[in-house]
């Protein structure tokens, strides 16, 4: 499965960077992937969805607050929008319910700070998506995969264009900016 793909048809959020961030934190790009936030159950990160549903239907006997698929997205919101909670194991499906929350949660950003661009709002995002999945933690796990992600991609331009020792120390410079943060 392309997750990049998958993303880029169905999402409903337009920050793919971002979008593909949370994935590759929480669910590691596992379609099959299945935890509970009230944290009694270690997460199952299944390769089948034969294993994924039957991890799902153990959390749901033991009145677990179940997260599903590549966008970690809580059973509930499926069941509000008249999906069943297994439905979520299908990555456009999962990835269209979790953007759309994402896309909400921008909105309500947005009108905290209204004059912010859309990189500025992914903490605020990330802090609402966190919190709805419970993972508090999120908003520094999903800056540090962007920045590493950033870093990635630069070093893969640089090393194709980098031809002598001052290139280099070009892109050594703008590796530490990335490593930083900025």
């Amino acid at each position: 499965m392309d997750v990049l793909a998958l993303i880029a048809s169905c999402s409903l959020y337009g920050d793919t960077d971002f979008v593909h961030a949370i994935i590759r934190v929480h669910s590691r790009g596992l379609p099959n992937f299945v935890a509970d936030t009230s944290g009694r159950h270690m997460p199952t990160y299944a390769l089948s969805q034969s294993a994924g549903k039957a991890a799902l239907a153990t959390l749901t006997t033991s009145a677990a607050r179940p997260v599903i698929g590549l966008l970690s997205v809580p059973s509930i919101w499926a069941t509000t929008v008249g999906e069943a909670p297994e439905s979520l194991f299908d990555g456009c499906l999962n990835i269209r319910i979790g953007s759309a929350q994402l896309a909400h949660f921008a909105r309500a950003c947005k009108d905290e700070s209204p004059a912010s661009a859309a990189e500025d709002l992914r903490p605020c995002i990330a802090g609402l998506y966190g919190e709805a999945i419970g993972l508090p933690e999120l908003p520094e796990a999903v800056a540090a995969s962007l920045r590493y992600w950033r870093a990635v991609k630069v070093a893969r331009r640089t090393a194709k264009t980098a031809s002598d020792s001052e290139d280099a120390a070009d892109l050594f410079l703008e590796l530490s900016d990335v490593a930083v943060g900025e």
